[in-house]
């Protein structure tokens, strides 16, 4: 994906960063009341919400400002 950024790959990884960490916080604020299954969803939330994050920073160009190889 050089060059352009194709604007429907950001919009739905957007979406899924959004909605993963609004129900792992959701999950979250219940940690104590949660049953086994529910912290493992927390969990999973969790790692969806930062992988997409990861996504998106790769989409839009983000890590380059962070990293630059040596040639």
């Amino acid at each position: 994906m050089k060059g352009t950024i194709a604007w429907s790959y950001v919009v739905i990884w957007a979406v899924v960063a959004i909605g993963a960490a609004y129900f792992g916080g959701m999950n979250l604020m219940r940690w104590s009341t949660n049953t086994s299954s529910g912290r493992v969803l927390t969990i999973v939330m969790g790692l969806v919400c930062i992988a997409a994050v990861i996504r998106l920073g790769n989409a839009l160009g983000w890590w380059r400002l962070l990293y630059r190889p040596r040639h």
